[in-house]
């Protein structure tokens, strides 16, 4: 199955979890595309300043790679800056939040399992 760029649905979510400003969520694939083996696929892109807040993945999981961009992660309590070609995953009770420390876009290709 492809999926074009230009296809691809948005939505822009406000102070998503908790956090800051606009998150741009552009929807790669969905439960059904993925035969129920992820929640979801998505670009998301964080405008400087905006934010996702902490959360935490109790009872799924979510793996995110930075496509673009810095991102500070909030990972279990402990931050870290991610960039390009960085990642991370958070499941089994564990949580995370990020925020966009630069002056440009930072875009994520999220998973989301359940």
């Amino acid at each position: 199955m492809n999926r074009l760029f230009s296809e691809l649905k948005e939505a822009h979510l406000e102070n998503q979890r908790g956090g800051n400003g606009p998150v741009i969520r552009k929807m790669v694939f969905t439960e059904e595309d993925t035969c129920g083996k992820a929640k979801m696929c998505v670009l998301q892109t964080i405008p400087p300043g905006s934010s996702v807040g902490i959360h935490s993945h109790d009872t799924d999981a979510e793996f995110f790679y930075v496509v673009s961009g810095t991102l500070r992660v909030t990972d279990n309590g402990t931050e870290k800056d991610l960039v390009a070609g960085d990642c991370n995953f958070s499941g089994g009770g564990s949580s995370h939040g990020v925020k966009n420390v630069s002056d440009k876009d930072a875009v994520t290709l999220c998973v989301f399992f359940k």
